[in-house]
């Protein structure tokens, strides 16, 4: 007796350390200014409210209905206000929990622990009140409703040592097993020592260590006991008998203890298999490592909450920034689905999700382990949503093996919208079944056996990547993010495994999404999305399917590549630099391919106000639409300012390397502002970007470049030469008649269309197979960004205006070595945040159907000033290079001087007889600064000569 009262007073204190352990990490000091009820008072009740809470958060539970749930059942009482309960109680509660997870030796396991406290819970009130008011608490107080549930956690005792028989080795019925056992221990007694597995399983429990004992001396006699049957010796059937009483009576006993004990004490009784070790191992390598982004107010919205708003900034960066489309990942002991619907009918498709009619299944592609959700529809063909996590990487590896050991899952399915933008449906907790766990459980400790073995640091230090990690894992995301859809347009061959005709038959349908927001905008429908559209919704949805339908099926088995497998796509001494914004900070990674190697590296810009930035575009793009030339003048001068905290970096980081020619892929705002003219140094006169580097350009990303520079055919046509002078709906354009009189001295056998010639389907028709296009004309922006584009001739209200989506829908400029587009705002948009990264200007859709480099300006220029920078770049191409016919332009524009320059001098002479007093009148802009030199921007990369 005096020995189960020990091992009583051990497990008591155990629950006490237990209790208090949870109480000293979850719970928040302000929740002492609530008031309580007076059960909920004790050490018990509160913990099981700190796990109840964060077993609530896990099941995606709104923080606000946890509280007022708690007031509801009375654990606190009604002098509490359901505000002052989420904000001092379950608010912190579940910011602890998504941080650091629970307390105990399982920090991912907070239904684990809850489990474990309620079982406890339920013994201590068992002890003292009748069944029917135990399982009505259980219903009233923790949701426990189940019956069979009920049953289960009213078998565990508050002290089930109360029934425990005395160890065999001290006292039996007959006597016979305590000689046994001394016999045993005389002759070395191997089978009565603990293995290490056995001393593994409860280190700090000596009462289960000590029943661990008492169960090897049971399993010690009944192996004697099976030896001893079946024997003819009377002796020996005589001491078989006597163990056989002394082992029934003993067992009796001691079932009905272990019967009494929590299903976590049960387990380690009955011994957990390597692999549940080796997983706890890995599970606790990482403790204490978790983003930032997911714990600020409003992260992680709960079912029902922030519906068809704006999704929060941390999925914004995943999804717009990132490039995913469906992304996992985790906060604190959270695993965290994102799962994204790019038209209305992916939409649609969820709602058996959202009602949780879903089956998820596993399988196996190499070290792909696909985790896919299935929905099945009366109406048509199943769908699979996958998420895919590839264990040949110890960072996936051991995020599969935290969502089976968690075994719920946060899923927040998201809306990316026609324009771009990314809109929350819903969230939803997605248990996955015990089995399925089990499978993945086992898939993930193989993939980490054989990355890490027994070097659990060195799982850790997998979460904590070294800076050239760091800088790779942001430049592919920036890669994935910027112009995702772009590149489908420009790349013309189809992968290796994927057939011409399915190619063909996916770009057809790009074409055909295109000419119906063609016909919308031509036919001034006012609102042009899919929502409102039917015809557009299913040419969208053809265009999804076509694209799955022409996907590579090869699956990836080469090494992650290296910075000099990325950098051997650049030409020499070239770098290309991503600008990023990520939780509301502006940062850079470059690449650069140098005599020296190839370079990857990220830069901190910080301290660069995006919002500051921000705020200058909208103002000058506002002062611009007023008309008040002063104030945007005024404007452009800060944002140039601005910009020289990016610019000092870059150089600093690039011209020691030997850098000569820099690509630069902005980010909303800052793809609103001339980078490329950038000052080194905020004082006035300080050189620039352009000044530094021999040359400056654009891309979307480094992929879209590389699929460009296949395309070496130049047109067999002479140069096309567009001007429209007038405009429908306002100013006319006086210096559009000498530009092209002008350039068509430069190029006597160009093509010309001029006036009502020059129509959206004569200009396209016009440009196949030509070598060059120079555009002069009225630009045009809109919200709709498929309406961006330049003002030809037609009646006003879109068919005089060839926009981004007739040139996406009818184009094709595969032979144009250079596109000019001398018209306001062809290399900008309106401005616009918080959407996916694809290029939105005219420029980029010259760009996508075939142009090799697009010439475009950021905002609106003067006659004289087009004119100019048009005849002295044109002057320049037929003996330079395009990159240093550009260069000399805008050098012109800044600085003057043409004398030393045969083909500037002769195209002097040829805009003096077209316009005489054109130097004077650029001699007067130049005082305006950067406005009259710096809209003038290059996308692509000019071929070197």
């Amino acid at each position: 007796m005096s020995g189960a009262i020990t091992l009583t007073f051990i497990r008591n204190k155990w629950i006490e350390d237990l209790v208090e352990g949870v109480l000293r990490q979850l719970w928040p000091a302000a929740a002492d200014r609530l008031e309580f009820t007076a059960p909920a008072q004790t050490a018990m009740w509160r913990a099981l409210t700190l796990t109840h809470i964060a077993c609530g958060d896990l099941m995606a539970r709104p923080v606000p209905d946890i509280g007022r749930s708690l007031l509801s059942c009375g654990l606190l009482t009604r002098n509490n206000s359901p505000d002052h309960i989420t904000e001092l109680l379950v608010g912190r509660v579940v910011h602890k929990v998504r941080s650091a997870g629970v307390p105990g030796p399982r920090w991912w396991d907070a239904q684990g622990l809850h489990a474990l406290l309620l079982e406890l819970w339920t013994a201590q009130r068992a002890a003292t009140l009748p069944p029917e008011v135990v399982t009505a608490e259980l219903g009233r107080y923790w949701d426990i409703t189940t019956p069979a549930t009920q049953r289960r956690l009213m078998k565990v005792a508050a002290d089930p040592y109360a029934s425990l028989p005395a160890p065999l080795a001290e006292w039996s019925v007959t006597g016979r097993a305590v000689r046994v056992l001394e016999d045993a221990t005389a002759f070395g007694g191997e089978m009565m020592k603990p293995s290490e597995h056995e001393e593994a399983r409860h280190p700090l429990r000596s009462d289960l260590r000590i029943l661990s004992k008492m169960a090897r001396q049971y399993r010690l006699l009944k192996a004697v006991l099976r030896d001893l049957e079946g024997g003819a010796n009377s002796d020996k059937q005589m001491l078989a008998a006597d163990l056989s009483t002394d082992l029934d009576h003993w067992a009796l006993g001691f079932t009905t203890c272990l019967k009494g004990l929590t299903s976590y004490e049960a387990d380690l009784m009955a011994g957990r298999p390597t692999d549940e070790d080796y997983r706890d191992r890995c599970m606790n390598a990482t403790s204490g490592i978790h983003v930032y982004d997911y714990l600020t107010p409003d992260a992680l919205p709960a079912s029902g909450e922030m519906a068809r708003q704006p999704a929060p900034a941390w999925m914004q960066d995943r999804i717009l920034i990132g490039g995913a489309r469906m992304w996992h990942g985790r906060t604190g002991s959270m695993p965290l689905w994102l799962a994204t619907a790019e038209t209305a009918e992916h939409e649609r498709l969820l709602g058996p999700l959202l009602r949780g009619e879903v089956q998820i299944a596993r399988w196996t592609d190499g070290t792909f382990q696909h985790v896919d959700l299935q929905l099945d529809f009366d109406d048509g063909p199943p769908l699979s949503i996958p998420f895919v996590y590839n264990v040949a990487y110890i960072t996936e590896a051991w995020q599969l093996l935290h969502l089976a050991a968690v075994g719920v899952v946060r899923l927040s399915l998201l809306r990316l919208t026609d324009e771009g933008r990314l809109l929350l449906i819903d969230t939803i907790a997605l248990p996955l079944p015990t089995e399925l766990c089990e499978d993945l459980t086992a898939a993930a400790i193989t993939g980490l056996r054989e990355l890490v073995d027994d070097d659990i640091q060195r799982l850790r230090l997998a979460f904590i990547p070294t800076a050239e990690e760091g800088a790779l894992g942001t430049f592919d995301a920036c890669e994935r993010a910027k112009g995702e859809e772009l590149l489908d347009e420009v790349t013309l061959s189809p992968p290796a495994d994927v057939p011409d005709d399915r190619w063909q038959a996916f770009q057809q349908a790009s074409r055909s999404v295109a000419r119906r927001r063609a016909a919308l905008i031509r036919a001034d429908v006012p609102r042009r999305s899919s929502t409102d559209d039917p015809v557009l919704a299913e040419l969208i949805e053809r265009r999804v399917r076509m694209r799955e339908g022409a996907r590579s099926r090869i699956p990836v088995t080469s090494p992650e590549p290296t910075p000099q497998m990325k950098a051997a796509s650049l030409p020499e001494n070239t770098a290309f630099l991503h600008l990023y914004v990520r939780s509301g900070f502006l940062g850079a990674v470059w690449l650069a391919r140098t005599d020296k190697g190839a370079a990857l590296e990220q830069l901190d810009l910080s301290n660069v106000s995006v919002a500051n930035v921000d705020e200058v575009v909208r103002r000058c793009q506002a002062a611009e639409a007023a008309g008040l030339f002063a104030v945007r003048l005024a404007l452009l001068e800060v944002l140039h300012g601005l910009l020289a905290d990016i610019a000092e970096p870059i150089v600093e980081a690039l011209r020691p390397l030997g850098v000569r020619r820099l690509v630069l892929s902005p980010v909303a705002p800052f793809d609103l502002t001339p980078l490329h003219v950038a000052p080194v140094r905020p004082e006035a006169g300080a050189p620039t970007l352009m000044d530094v580097f021999d040359h400056v350009s654009y891309a979307p990303s480094m992929r879209i470049l590389e699929a460009a520079s296949v395309r070496t055919a130049i047109g067999n046509k002479p140069p096309l030469l567009v001007g429209v002078a007038e405009a429908p709906e306002g100013v006319s354009l006086p210096g559009v008649k000498a530009e092209i009189a002008v350039l068509r001295a430069l190029h006597p056998a160009a093509v010309t269309l001029e006036g009502t010639d020059a129509t959206p389907s004569g200009v396209l028709a016009a440009a196949r197979g030509a070598n060059r296009i120079h555009a002069a004309c009225h630009g045009r922006t809109s919200e709709d960004r498929w309406a961006n584009g330049i003002v030809l001739s037609g009646r006003s209200g879109g068919s005089d205006c060839l926009t981004v989506a007739d040139v996406l829908a009818d184009a094709d400029f595969s032979g144009v070595d250079v596109a000019v587009l001398m018209a306001c705002h062809t290399g900008a948009h309106r401005r616009v945040m918080s959407v996916v990264q694809t290029p939105r200007g005219f420029d980029a859709a010259c760009f996508a159907r075939g142009a090799r480099i697009v010439v475009s300006t950021l905002w609106e220029v003067s006659d004289v000033t087009a004119m100019t920078f048009s005849v002295m770049f044109h002057a320049g191409l037929d003996m330079l290079d395009p990159a240093e016919a550009y260069r000399r332009a805008v050098g012109f524009l800044r600085h003057g001087g043409i004398a030393e320059d045969p083909a500037m001098a002769g195209a002097a002479i040829l805009l003096r007889r077209q316009l005489p007093g054109w130097d004077a009148a650029i001699d007067t802009e130049r005082q305006y600064g950067v406005w009259a030199w710096g809209a003038f921007k290059v996308t692509g990369l000019p071929r070197p000569v």
